[in-house]
């Protein structure tokens, strides 16, 4: 029996060496496949019809289009793709901004592999995912947002 593909993921992250990292760590689920890696938000932008992606996990801080404004024209034009921040930022301005544009979760770089195929499948399901360190700062600064 084979796996079938599932979920699509575009991953937007700057880094190279992240980005492939990010990747093998990600496609250990048989069931995601990460079908670009791109390293700027306009990229992004003018890639979405050409990957169809499910899931983006979108960095913030990138050359050209930065995540948050990337994030408010993607989920604006295109509302069935969702987006998960990916960055270093363990920072309650930074959530915000990702909150704002409508992103469906926050994950630090320092999580698993296993944490990203978790976020995968609970942002596909219709919920919100946050990694622990960014629960602690939602519930440290009371935000509250719609699920």
């Amino acid at each position: 029996m084979f796996n079938e593909i599932e979920t699509r993921v575009m991953l937007v992250e700057n880094h190279r060496l992240l980005r492939k990292e990010l990747r093998r760590s990600i496609e250990l689920d048989k069931k995601i496949e990460v079908v670009a890696e791109l390293d700027n938000g306009q990229v992004a932008i003018e890639s979405i019809e050409k990957y169809n992606p499910d899931i983006i996990f979108m960095d913030i801080n990138m050359p050209v289009l930065d995540g948050i404004e990337a994030s408010k024209q993607i989920i604006k034009n295109n509302p069935k793709i969702k987006i998960i921040t990916l960055s270093m930022h363990q920072d309650i301005n930074y959530l915000r901004h990702m909150l704002n544009a409508g992103v469906s979760g926050y994950m630090l770089k320092t999580c698993s592999g296993r944490d990203m195929s978790e976020a995968v499948k609970t942002v596909r399901a219709g919920q919100k995912y946050f990694c622990p360190e960014i629960l602690d700062l939602i519930d440290k600064y009371k935000i509250e947002f719609k699920n």
